[in-house]
């Protein structure tokens, strides 16, 4: 975090992938599919002009395309009646 604070772009690459080779190193049990942390930085230094220079399985492009929104008029939450006691 500090990297995306001071808009140091190779350090946020180096740490974000000391991360990933980190949690690789989990046995199976603990195999992390999608990462949310590294999806939420990456999005962060965005913002902050800081790019994301590689590409790995557990972080998806998908999820990094920052024009892509959820239609809130399109999916909503239903609505949860309130218990009666």
């Amino acid at each position: 975090m500090l990297a995306i604070i001071e808009k140091d772009e190779k350090k946020f690459n180096e740490e974000l992938m000391k991360r990933i080779k980190l949690y690789r190193k989990n046995s199976v049990d603990y195999a992390i599919l999608f990462d949310v942390i590294s999806v939420a930085m990456i999005k962060l230094a965005k913002r902050r002009g800081i790019s994301y220079t590689f590409s790995v399985a557990e972080i998806p492009e998908f999820f990094l395309d920052m024009e892509r929104r959820v239609d809130k008029e399109k999916y909503k939450l239903i609505e949860i009646p309130e218990r009666e006691e």
